[in-house]
């Protein structure tokens, strides 16, 4: 196992006892080179996220490439939109995470953000996919 392998296992302990603080603590013993990947700036910005740090969130998900971009880049990303009110954005987000990795969770997020923008029948057909995906 990597030293960053285990920093992110002990920092997604740390987030799971709701010990965002400490988590963020740790994310900063990261290696230097470490805090350039995806996988870093996502696990900090979820925390930063939980912790009600919505800009600072979009701040480290905005330094990531789109070339980079993981499924689960897109949906954190599309967490943040939702939470700061980009709803459009944060559909965009759903729309790119789905184009990398089609999951009953990810079309199941999604299917609820088309309800809330009045999108019935996009939102009947991303649930009745996830639906198939995962019965």
């Amino acid at each position: 196992m990597t030293d960053q392998g285990h920093d992110f296992a002990e920092v997604g302990a740390l987030v799971r006892r709701g010990k965002l603080t400490a988590a963020l603590s740790a994310m900063a013993q990261v290696a230097p080179s470490d805090t350039e990947t995806t996988a870093f700036k996502t696990t900090r910005a979820e925390i930063l996220m939980r912790m009600g740090r919505l800009t600072d969130a979009m701040t480290d998900l905005g330094d990531v490439s789109n070339d980079a971009a993981t499924p689960v880049y897109w949906s954190v990303r599309a967490d943040v939109e939702e939470r700061l009110g980009h709803l459009q954005d944060a559909l965009a987000s759903l729309n790119a995470a789905a184009l990398l990795q089609e999951t009953s969770r990810i079309l199941a997020r999604r299917s609820t953000l088309k309800t809330s923008l009045g999108d019935f029948e996009g939102a009947r057909a991303d649930l009745e996919r996830a639906m198939a995906l995962d019965p």
